[in-house]
C-alpha cells in the first residue's frame, strides 16, 4: 500500500509546525534526510522554501563527520533529524563546531535522554525539540515549543489539528491522562491508502473523521503528548 499526500495536507502540515518551531529567516537549517520520506521531504525538503531560509545541504545523513564540518563552515542554527542521526553529530562534533545551533528537531523514533545530556554539553545553545510524526499525517503531528519544550514529551499539536485517545476496547474518548489509541484529525490527514485492501483507517465521531494511527498515547492535562508505543509491539 501506499500513502498519499495532498499538496493541501503539506501546506497545512507546514502552515501549523512553522509557528511552534519559531524558525525565521536568520536560520540556516542543514539538510540531510532523504527527500523520498515524508519526513525528509516535508520538514526539512520544502520548509526552507516555504518560510524562506536558507539550506545547508549534505547528501549523506551517516556522515557524522561531514555534517558536524558543514555545520560549523556554514555557521548553521537549526536540525531536523531522528535522534540517532543526531547523536552521532553530537559523538563527533569538536571543540565549538557546533556552536550556532539553536534548534534540533528530533523525530520518527523516541529520543533517548542522554541524546539531551549530550546536547547540553556539545551545543549548549540549542533546544531539542523532540516531536511526533506520522506519514499518514504529512508527516508532523506535534513537536515540543522552542520556549516551552518538555524532555519526555512528544510536544503539543501542531496549529489546527486535532487529537484524542479512546478505549481499546469501548473505542470511547477517554479523558486526558489516561493511555488509549491516538486519534488524528484535520487537513494534515492523508485522504486514502493506494493499493490497500484492508479496513479503513478512518473512523468518525463527534462530527470529524479521524485517522486512527495505531499508536497508544495518552494527552497529559498540560496538553502535551506522552507516546507509549505501537499497539503490535504492545499486544505482544
Amino acid at each position: 500500500k501506499a500513502v498519499p499526500l495532498t499538496h493541501a495536507n503539506i501546506i497545512a502540515d507546514l502552515k501549523g509546525a512553522a509557528p511552534v518551531l519559531r524558525i525565521d529567516r536568520t536560520h540556516r537549517l542543514l539538510v540531510f534526510l532523504p527527500l523520498f520520506h515524508s519526513f525528509g521531504h516535508t520538514i526539512t525538503g520544502l520548509f526552507p522554501l516555504m518560510v524562506g531560509i536558507k539550506a545547508v545541504y549534505h547528501p549523506d545523513p551517516t556522515d557524522a563527520g561531514g555534517l558536524v564540518r558543514k555545520a560549523a563552515a556554514y555557521g548553521v542554527t537549526a536540525v531536523a533529524a531522528t535522534p540517532t542521526f543526531f547523536s552521532f553529530m553530537l559523538e563527533r562534533a569538536k571543540g565549538d563546531e557546533l556552536k550556532t545551533l539553536r534548534v534540533v528537531v528530533v523525530g520518527a523514533e523516541k529520543c533517548p535522554q542522554a541524546v539531551f545530556d549530550k546536547a547540553k554539553a556539545v551545543a549548549p545553545s540549542a533546544v531539542v525539540m523532540e516531536g511526533y510524526g506520522i506519514t499518514e499525517c504529512s508527516p508532523c503531528v506535534s513537536v515540543n515549543p522552542s520556549d516551552a519544550a518538555k524532555p519526555g514529551t512528544l510536544g503539543l499539536p501542531v496549529e489546527g489539528i486535532d487529537v484524542c485517545v479512546t478505549d481499546l476496547e469501548t473505542n470511547a474518548v477517554l479523558p486526558r491522562g489516561t493511555m488509549g489509541m491516538l486519534h488524528v484529525s484535520g487537513p494534515i490527514v492523508f485522504p486514502g491508502y493506494i493499493g490497500h485492501d484492508g479496513p479503513p483507517p478512518f473512523t468518525e465521531f463527534g462530527g470529524k473523521r479521524w485517522y486512527v494511527t495505531g499508536d497508544l498515547a495518552e494527552v497529559g492535562d498540560d496538553g502535551y503528548l506522552r507516546f507509549h508505543g505501537r499497539l503490535k509491539r504492545f499486544l505482544k
